[in-house]
């Protein structure tokens, strides 16, 4: 007669844990459309959504090459931080470095899953000049800030604009290398209600 060994086998489960991170998307809106003249105020509006309950917090960079399909790393040298990371999705934006094409980038972070997102957009400035060889001036927001256009030097140059009170005070502003672009040049601490004399020299 034959026996059967009964032998016990314990039950092993084994169980997987999946993590679900969240999906960060994220858009980017200029308040005006491109291009516009140079110093002219631009609010950037970022516009995220993230399947995850984190808190999103933006951060903005400029360049002012037109690189919207460059390596999208976080040390690339064309950028500046202009907004560190935080909570606020809009920034005003202005610039007269040069005319030309500029590239804003927004990126959308969910600070509880460390997820993030990024979007770029392209914004052409205009020179302010309007006739070839003659200097432009223009207001700002700001009624006592003038924005001097001085047209095309030669590269290599130094460029300054000096602007004279009535009384014949005279104020310098800091000197510039010439581009093939105008250069520009804000014009601040000049009194109300006056006439003052502007020229550039080279």
């Amino acid at each position: 007669m034959s026996s059967w060994n009964k032998l016990s086998f314990p039950l092993l489960f084994f169980g997987v844990s999946v993590l679900a991170t969240a999906s960060v998307s994220v858009t980017l809106t200029p308040s005006i459309v491109s291009p516009a003249p140079l110093g002219t105020v631009v609010q950037w509006t970022a516009s995220a959504q993230s399947s995850g309950n984190g808190t999103l917090w933006y951060r903005f960079r400029a360049s002012g090459q037109n690189v919207p399909n460059r390596q999208r790393g976080t040390s690339n040298p064309d950028f500046h931080t202009i907004i560190d990371f935080g909570p606020n999705s809009t920034f005003n934006w202005t610039s007269i470095d040069h005319e030309g094409n500029y590239v804003i980038e927004v990126t959308a972070q969910d600070k509880s899953s460390g997820e993030s997102a990024m979007a770029v957009q392209s914004f052409e400035l205009t020179s302010r000049i309007t006739k070839p060889g003659t200097p432009a001036i223009n207001t700002t927001a700001n009624p006592l800030v003038f924005l001097y256009s001085a047209p095309s030097c030669d590269p290599g140059a130094l460029i300054s604009v000096s602007f004279t009170s009535p009384a014949g005070l005279t104020q310098t502003t800091p000197v510039h290398s010439c581009r093939s672009g105008s250069t520009n040049f804000y014009l601040a601490g000049m009194a109300a209600q006056s006439t003052y004399t502007v020229q550039h020299k080279i």
